[in-house]
């Protein structure tokens, strides 16, 4: 059955992500992230270090908006060179007058006393840095009693005008333009995230599937997705996917769309102690390690949905089921067969009938050989007495007995 047909999956979107790996990683990417954001730096430009290491990953990106499994909103506007496209730019303020960046702020400052009013860098003692008078030479302590500040200005230190609307223009640091926000190239940056589509496509498994379908029959298990088991209770409990082995070996597999791990464990791990499959793998969209401390059963393996050799995982535990399976027909085909007691003392009955007998000659022959080898020993031992009892009467004579 197929995935749009199972899990109400468009069409195209299933035929997409069959044939595109790239779009199947950018959801898992996003998926796993949440949202993924831009990294900005004006030398470094605008990056997105979960997506870099996947070829043409914007224009994929782009084909899974259109297919609405992924939805971008807008996370910053930033101005680019219009000749170079550069980020690296900066803001300068003009003279209106000399159009010179040569410009700095300052306050207008009125003397209350004697009414002068100028610019604070007009009042400022250049040697003392105090503010004094330039009309009546009174120093000024304390705004709002000595003077007070009417407004900011710019001054222009090349043409000595002032303005209070410089001129605003862009500086791009990286080919020396100059250019004003009329010219500008002022473009969104977008972030990413997945749709309840998108959100579904991932869960249901949807992206690993056909994968791991195909890892199964490349070792030569029968595959059903979905599979169904019956039970020791008479109910038929169906799995996302059932793999066979030859001798009859069941592996089952599961998708847990439910965020609460411990929910989608209980409500689960029942199936496999009614069927009774050799193995069962429950993948879980995250906390995959948490949830395997709930199960205390050892044909249960819980796997994470983000990990990134989920299907290399699966065939690892399907070789392993393999393995186990050919020992068991290897030590079966080396045991010997089992004799029923007829048989047993059947073969008895057949050796013994096959043990040639002895003609009278080779019996006296074995009777003479037997006598000289009874003779042969007691002269050995007799030897040995008499040497003995001569090392006994030296010994005397030696000790003067």
């Amino acid at each position: 059955m197929s995935l749009s047909a199972s899990l109400g999956i468009p069409r195209e979107v299933e035929e997409e992500l069959t044939r595109d790996p790239i779009a199947r990683k950018i959801l898992i990417t996003i998926f796993k992230m949440g949202t993924v954001k831009p990294r900005i730096g004006l030398e470094t430009g605008i990056r997105y270090p979960p997506f870099e290491d996947l070829p043409n990953w914007r224009s994929v990106i782009e084909k899974l908006i259109k297919l609405k499994l992924v939805d971008r909103s807008v996370a910053d506007r930033l101005v680019h060179c219009p000749r170079c496209g550069s980020i690296h730019v900066s803001s300068r303020l003009l003279c209106p007058w000399c159009k010179s960046f040569n410009i700095e702020p300052t306050y207008i400052i009125q003397h209350t006393l004697c009414g002068y009013i100028d610019t604070e860098s007009k009042f400022r003692d250049p040697n003392t840095g105090q503010l004094i008078c330039p009309k009546c030479k009174r120093p000024l302590r304390k705004e709002g009693l000595d003077y007070v500040v009417i407004g900011k200005v710019f001054e222009c230190l090349n043409c000595k005008r002032k303005s209070n609307k410089p001129m605003i223009v862009f500086y791009c640091r990286n080919c020396s333009h100059q250019f004003d926000y009329l010219n500008t190239v002022y473009e969104p940056v977008y972030e990413y995230s997945l749709t309840p589509l998108g959100q579904k496509v991932v869960t249901s498994g949807a992206l690993h599937k056909q994968d791991i379908i195909e890892a199964l029959e490349e070792l030569g298990l029968q595959v059903e997705a979905p599979g169904k088991e019956k039970g020791r209770s008479g109910i038929d409990h169906t799995f996302d996917i059932l793999a066979r082995t030859p001798q009859g070996r069941v592996l089952a597999i599961d998708f847990a769309e439910e965020k609460d791990p411990s929910l989608a464990i209980t409500s689960r791990v029942p199936k496999a102690l009614d069927t009774g499959v050799d193995r069962y793998i429950i993948i879980l969209p995250s906390n995959a390690f948490e949830a395997s401390m709930l199960v205390q059963m050892k044909n249960v393996i819980v796997l994470d949905l983000t990990e990134p050799y989920l299907v290399e995982r699966i065939k690892a535990i399907a070789k392993e089921l393999l393995k186990k399976e050919t020992k068991e027909v290897e030590v079966t085909a080396e045991a010997p067969p089992e004799l029923s007691e007829e048989q047993f003392f059947g073969e008895i009955g057949a050796f013994e009938e096959k043990e040639p007998a002895l003609s009278e000659n080779e019996m006296l022959l074995l009777a003479e050989e037997e006598e000289e080898k009874k003779e042969g020993e007691e002269g050995e031992r007799k030897k040995e007495k008499k040497e003995g009892e001569k090392k006994e009467l030296l010994a005397d004579e030696f000790f003067g007995g």
